[in-house]
């Protein structure tokens, strides 16, 4: 809506050049992790905003913070580190070429816009329609602001390029100072929390209207104090205190309510909390149990849900396979497993990793003559099983339809896929471990979105009543491929 009513306010302004145009958006968007923090930028950037008059925007983004990371979503491309880094890496020519060339667009398009305007102010004398100037004239306006947000830094680069700096210190001021340019510029800034505390937002002009931090109960209250030291007028806290908190190593910080999250302190003080009922990742099938379990059944389906989650033809999947009738939602009972510990005390369940490899060659089959993109992640509670999984998958010739993660739970909240293998570990002998933690399977059966298919010793997780009640309701539904058919499959 920030996006809307400041377009809105400069269509306004140049039908009224009395009018005073609204404040230019800026937002600070952040997350507990780098990839919760990515995943926000990535759909930002993929889908855009659809205002109430039906256009799409695609508002002006950077990244805080991302300049150490892999970079294998082109999120570099958005790091306010790797533009500074790039712009200090142009020769004196390039930095001279670079510089006239925007004083020319800047000067170039000012004329144009006089002209436009021009057009503009006799189109209101003959009451004609103005909205095709009006929309070439905020093009220009952005394009315009644009060169001269380019000439700010180049002009600031001079003395870079003059070799008129001192020292250390002020080469260093001066990366931070293009850094804090490029998220001047910006509508959206997306960081980590840690990283939102960095001198680099410190620096910057324009204060943040609003900071928006997701997976808010999942960080500690310190944590969440950093980008509310920015100058922010509004904060919007985003998260699930029905799913995984902050990790915190220490006993006694523990003890000592170190990682209740601010969210969580909120809730609890009875400050009003707005309740999401609408979900928009899962397959129903999916979305069946948490909602019961967790929710109290309040989580509603998205309209076209079903339309959206159609990634997997299980019909195909189903065809290289006999007696298994795959589907969105299946309880692989895998009671022949047994668990494992390595000498860090990790657990592993080999039986257990087969299968999740059958499973997903089974995937790669079905897959092979079908060009749509699929990602996929094994997950399971213990870092040693994802390690052999790991082992299990390198000898695969992945196809390039196909993205696959292996990763821990804890490791992966906040993020989603489209198909979720969930390997349980633990066999009848023992406890069940981590599984007892409702809020560690809350997350584990909530990121998948087209199937979510669990591998599950059914006499060990009836120890909890969690796993009773989803083996139960899995039972009920038809849902449960039984140890024997299993056994063919592996």
């Amino acid at each position: 809506m920030e996006f809307e009513k400041y377009y809105a306010s400069i269509v306004e302004s140049l039908n009224q050049p009395t009018r005073t145009c609204a404040r230019r958006p800026h937002l600070l968007v952040c997350a507990p992790s780098n990839a919760a923090t990515n995943n926000a930028l990535k759909r930002v950037v993929q889908l855009g905003f659809f205002q109430t008059c039906g256009t799409k925007y695609t508002p002006a983004v950077v990244r805080i913070g991302a300049s150490n990371l892999a970079q294998t979503d082109h999120s570099d491309e958005f790091c306010v580190e790797a533009k500074t880094k790039a712009l200090m890496s142009m020769q004196h020519s390039e930095w001279l070429s670079w510089f006239s060339r925007q004083l020319h667009t800047v000067r170039s398009i000012e004329i144009e816009m006089k002209s436009q305007l021009s057009k503009l102010a006799l189109l209101h004398e003959r009451h004609e329609n103005p909205d095709t100037v009006t929309a070439n004239l905020l093009r220009m306006y952005e394009n315009r602001d644009r060169a001269i947000a380019d000439l700010s830094r180049l002009e600031y680069l001079r003395s870079y390029f003059d070799g008129s700096l001192r020292n250390q210190d002020e080469l260093e001021t001066l990366k931070m100072g293009l850094e804090a340019s490029f998220a001047d510029e910006a509508e959206i800034v997306f960081s980590t929390l840690a990283s939102s505390g960095r001198s680099t937002l410190n620096r910057t002009k324009r204060t943040f209207t609003t900071v928006i931090i997701d997976e808010a109960a999942q960080c500690t209250e310190l944590t969440t104090l950093f980008p509310l030291f920015t100058g922010v007028e509004h904060s919007v806290l985003i998260g699930d205190p029905k799913q995984l908190p902050s990790t915190v190593l220490s006993p006694i910080a523990r003890q000592l309510q170190y990682g209740k999250s601010l969210f969580q302190r909120f809730v609890e003080n009875h400050i009003t909390v707005h309740s999401l009922g609408v979900q928009y990742r899962m397959h129903p099938d999916i979305r069946r149990f948490p909602s019961e379990f967790f929710y109290g059944g309040s989580l509603k389906d998205a309209e076209n849900i079903k339309f959206e989650c159609a990634r997997l033809d299980f019909t195909l999947l189903s065809s290289h396979v006999q007696r298994v009738e795959f589907g969105p939602y299946l309880l692989f009972d895998t009671i022949l497993g047994v668990e494992e510990r390595n000498a860090r005390g990790s657990l592993c369940n080999s039986y257990e990793a087969r299968t999740c490899v059958t499973l997903l060659e089974l995937l790669m089959a079905s897959q092979a003559r079908d060009a749509r993109k699929l990602s996929v992640a094994i997950l399971s509670p213990y870092i040693h099983q994802c390690e052999l999984i790991q082992n299990l998958v390198d000898p695969l010739e992945i196809p390039g339809t196909i993205t696959l993660l292996i990763s821990t739970v804890d490791a992966f909240q906040g993020r989603e896929a489209d198909i979720v293998i969930f390997t349980c570990v633990r066999d009848a002998s023992t406890t069940i471990g981590f599984l007892s933690d409702a809020r560690r399977m809350n997350v584990a059966l909530t990121r998948a979105r087209s199937a979510l298919w669990l591998l599950c010793n059914t006499q060990n997780a009836v120890k909890s009543e969690l796993w009773r009640s989803l083996i139960t309701d899995a039972r009920e539904r038809g849902l449960v491929i039984p140890a024997a058919t299993l056994q063919h499959l592996v």
